[in-house]
């Protein structure tokens, strides 16, 4: 039987370096030099996920992971930190899940097991880097060379600054995830009646606020950002 994929890609809040259309050109590079697709045909479903590599509360990816256990996919990733950063949640949520994955990057990962072997090993070289990063930081700091203190800062002014900071980026998340939700489904030939649903019911909140979504919404912002 001819082996099938189930893309996922995922992006972080913020800055989009890495976004959706290099991974998907990613992937499918690779499906046809490795696998002899043509053109990548053999990719069965794409999922996309929104959301930071420190979190593992993946709704998309535990969607991705039970298509592919029901209908028989190999799971195909382009970079391994796309999936996790984090090696016990790579093990509990993809090993246990008893479903293939590839990685472009690292094509030696064809079962799960090889993928906790790569992935225990990213997981150390980032701890050695963050280790070598804090000696060297404290070194500088002990020569005098660290960041100047600003005193002119009250502990309020920097809490608003802070909050003011946060609150922006929680909006700008919002906004991105909203657009890529709609230009997602309306690839598939979702409506935008089934798109509001689907904003609603994830918790999604308009310019104003609410949680409500109309048709009338969703369409204007197809139109103004997405297009």
């Amino acid at each position: 039987m001819k082996e099938t994929f189930v893309a996922y890609y995922r992006v972080s809040t913020g800055k989009q370096e890495y976004g959706v259309e290099a991974q998907r050109h990613s992937v499918k590079t690779f499906l046809v030099n490795y696998t002899g697709c043509n053109d990548g045909n053999c990719i069965e479903k794409e999922f996309i996920e929104i959301e930071s590599g420190r979190n593992n509360d993946r709704l998309v990816l535990s969607e991705a992971l039970e298509y592919c256990k029901k209908n028989k996919s190999t799971l195909i990733v382009s970079k391994l930190d796309r999936l996790s950063r984090d090696v016990a949640f790579l093990f509990k949520t993809i090993k246990e899940s008893g479903v293939n994955c590839r990685v472009v990057d690292i094509p030696d990962i064809k079962d799960t097991l090889t993928l906790g072997i790569f992935a225990a090993f990213a997981q150390f070289e980032a701890e050695r880097i963050s280790k070598r990063t804090k000696e060297a930081l404290a070194a500088r700091k002990a020569r005098g060379l660290g960041k100047r203190v600003v005193n002119n800062l009250t502990p309020e002014r920097i809490k608003a600054g802070n909050d003011a900071r946060r609150d922006k980026a929680r909006t700008q998340r919002s906004t991105v995830q909203v657009m890529d939700l709609i230009k997602f489904m309306r690839k598939e030939d979702k409506s935008y009646r089934e798109i509001a649903g689907k904003l609603m019911e994830r918790g999604f909140e308009t310019s104003t606020g609410k949680k409500d979504w109309t048709a009338i919404q969703v369409q204007r912002i197809d139109k103004r950002f997405t297009n």
